[in-house]
């Protein structure tokens, strides 16, 4: 389960909240959420007295606009948040071609 990540690996930007309850409630919406939007990390974390879910490592805001629309529909009460995120993968290169 992905919770948030180890302040060695981390950068100022944004997340989508999707939820704020109790934990049973927030790993249902986690696992629900994870099996429509698989391309998406969703983080469950505490902050006393409820559990929250944030998706997303996003590097600016609107990005994290454009998540939060494709979004509301779904879960009409989500918000962005600034949150440190997980640095986005780079890609993998290409090895070169032999002549």
């Amino acid at each position: 389960m992905a919770t948030y990540p180890t302040m060695d690996r981390v950068i100022e930007g944004y997340r989508v909240q999707i939820h704020l309850g109790s934990k049973t409630d927030a790993v249902k919406v986690r696992q629900t959420f994870l099996q429509r939007h698989p391309e998406v990390p969703a983080y469950l974390s505490y902050l006393a007295p409820n559990f929250r879910i944030r998706v997303g490592d996003l590097r600016d805001r609107m990005e994290a606009e454009r998540l939060r629309q494709e979004l509301r529909t779904e879960f009409p009460g989500c918000y962005v948040v600034q949150d440190q995120i997980e640095p986005p993968a780079l890609p993998k290169a290409e090895p070169p071609s032999a002549p």
